[in-house]
């Protein structure tokens, strides 16, 4: 984030700064990018229920990013940090106060379609395209269901543990490891150091 930081800065200070054209679109290009869209994901990436609901939506929006370059380089680069949209994880997204009643009911309905045969590690980033018709719900199934049972030792189906306060307590108090796209190369130089 401190790159960031200083990405904005100099971006703000440019006309008093003696940098070469290249530098400054590249310092542009980052500006943009971290005060248009990595901000807020950044913030509420330590946030365990927001995770499965935030980077979806955050590839949907790099993939209509109005700087293809910077937003394939950033869909690339998130790509290789969705280990947690797996079927077991996923189902942090039933403790998100912002996903819809419905969206929720669809993916409790979801909980008794059958696991995939080999368990899922991770969401593959090649030709991954999120869309705003991609949804929660597609990726709970029976699997789905162990996030409750590691949290809590009742037997009961998930729907009547939604509302337990102290298992919603539980998942907010889980530890989350940040992730940071700012550490990719840039897309127009092989040779430029890391942003």
């Amino acid at each position: 984030m401190a790159k960031a930081i200083y990405a904005v800065k100099m971006t703000l200070f440019a006309n008093q700064l003696e940098l070469p054209a290249r530098i400054q679109r590249g310092l542009r290009q980052v500006a943009l990018f971290v005060s248009l869209l990595y901000i807020k994901h950044w913030h509420e990436a330590l946030i365990p229920e927001c995770a499965p609901k935030n980077d979806p939506e955050l590839l949907q929006a790099l993939n209509e990013y109005p700087d293809k370059e910077v937003g394939a380089e950033g869909t690339r680069a998130l790509s290789r940090h969705l280990w947690y949209l797996s079927e077991d994880l996923i189902a942090l997204v039933f403790f998100d106060d912002r996903v819809e009643d419905r969206e929720k009911k669809r993916m409790l309905e979801n909980l008794v379609r059958p696991a995939s045969k080999k368990a899922l590690k991770r969401l593959k980033g090649k030709g991954l395209r999120v869309t705003n018709t991609t949804t929660l719900s597609g990726f709970v199934n029976s699997r789905s269901k162990r996030l409750f049972e590691l949290l809590t030792d009742r037997k009961e189906h998930p729907q009547n543990l939604l509302a337990d306060e102290a298992l919603k307590n539980r998942v907010r108090a889980l530890k989350v490891v940040k992730w940071s796209m700012l550490s990719v190369r840039s897309p127009s130089s092989s040779s430029s150091p890391a942003l």
